[in-house]
């Protein structure tokens, strides 16, 4: 099975990523994003985050046509994921 990080990952870089962070102080990177959601549900299924932060899970399961309920503690980030998933999403990968 070839290496999930293989096209994900900055070389020499570890797992911390040069993507636009939304004012969070971590984020799961976009390309990963995808590729779970693709990988773990089904178009049309529902995806749960528990850990909302700025949506980026959320982005991808509107990208991949599911839908997303994501729980976050902080009205902030909230309002940064709310803003990202009501814009247009294009396929960037």
């Amino acid at each position: 099975m070839p290496d999930l990080w293989e096209d994900i990952r900055w070389p020499g870089e570890g797992y911390y990523f040069n993507e636009e962070r939304y004012g969070h102080p971590t984020m799961t990177p976009e390309k990963l994003a995808r590729r779970m959601v693709s990988i773990f549900s089904e178009a049309g299924q529902t995806v749960v985050d528990p850990y909302l932060g700025s949506g980026t899970l959320a982005v991808a399961s509107k990208l991949l046509n599911r839908h997303c309920i994501g729980i976050e503690i902080e009205e902030k980030y909230c309002e940064i994921a709310a803003k990202r998933c009501s814009q247009e999403v294009f396929d960037l990968s």
